[in-house]
């Protein structure tokens, strides 16, 4: 790993990284028995899976009035998947194993801006941070008798916003954050368009030391739907599993007793020391 920085004044500077890494199969991925699952599918590790190596350089900038830039490519060989296959053509059970891909490409950019405001009406803080990017990945899978090609770039949004106010000594936070992803291909797979919407209240008890907290995720949400394709196999998968969930938490902290027994500690040996 080589990280180079270089800072062109106090709100601008340049980030240059590059690491190289290997990433091993598990035992479990190179587990030769095949395991029944249901009559439609069985299980299986790859004996012959190769280690998988991955290259990545990355270039990060700063700059002024909130804005940042970030950039990256990665170059990986015998990447590990997870992939389906024909197990039964009389059944059509299928066999779900893992497999090294020859090589791919990934680019990544991300444009991110960010603003803290203070004081609005009652508003003790406002913060507001908005991220866009880019994701494309190059490589060729085997499919039927050819290979076959899937980079359709991704391109994602996402704006979170953050209020803060006073209520006394106590401190309260509201926050929302949504996004949205175009459709795009990842190697296998090709996947539809999904976008997200979640939201969190807290209130910070400061001088009970008691923080709680009510969120909401995937207050608004669409289904994850991708089509696979690997050698004899086409499949469509549409996951709804993301529902609309919501949180309510309590927390509590001791640090408070610490310092007031540190603080009548202190003031204890202060009196001893004086007498």
């Amino acid at each position: 790993t080589v990280r180079i920085n270089y800072s062109i004044s106090d709100k601008t500077y340049i980030s240059l990284y590059y690491r190289r890494f290997t990433t091993h199969p598990t035992i479990s991925e190179r587990n030769p028995i095949i395991v029944y699952t249901n009559k439609y599918e069985y299980v299986s590790g790859n004996p012959d899976l190769k280690s998988s190596i991955t290259d990545q350089l990355a270039l990060d900038f700063k700059l002024p009035y909130g804005f940042t830039v970030g950039s990256s490519l990665s170059y990986v060989k015998n990447d590990i998947i997870q992939v389906e296959d024909l197990y039964d053509k009389n059944s059509k059970a299928t066999l779900l194993s893992y497999c090294n891909l020859n090589s791919h490409k990934t680019a990544n950019v991300t444009i991110s801006w960010s603003k803290s405001h203070d004081n609005i009406w009652f508003i003790d803080n406002y913060y507001t941070n908005i991220n866009l990017g880019y994701r494309q990945t190059w490589g060729d899978i085997p499919f039927l008798d050819k290979m076959l090609s899937l980079n359709k770039p991704m391109y994602y949004a996402s704006l979170s916003q953050t209020i803060y106010w006073n209520m006394g000594s106590n401190r309260a936070s509201f926050s929302v954050k949504g996004g949205y992803n175009t459709s795009s291909d990842y190697l296998t797979a090709s996947v539809d368009a999904n976008w997200y919407l979640n939201s969190g209240l807290f209130l910070n008890i400061r001088k009970a030391g008691v923080k709680i907290g009510i969120s909401g995720m995937n207050l608004l949400y669409n289904d994850y739907k991708e089509k696979t394709r690997y050698k004899n196999i086409s499949s469509v998968n549409i996951n709804r599993f993301p529902r609309r969930t919501l949180y309510i938490s309590v927390s509590y902290s001791f640090n408070n007793h610490k310092s007031a027994f540190r603080r009548n500690q202190s003031n204890a040996d202060a009196v001893s020391r004086s007498n």
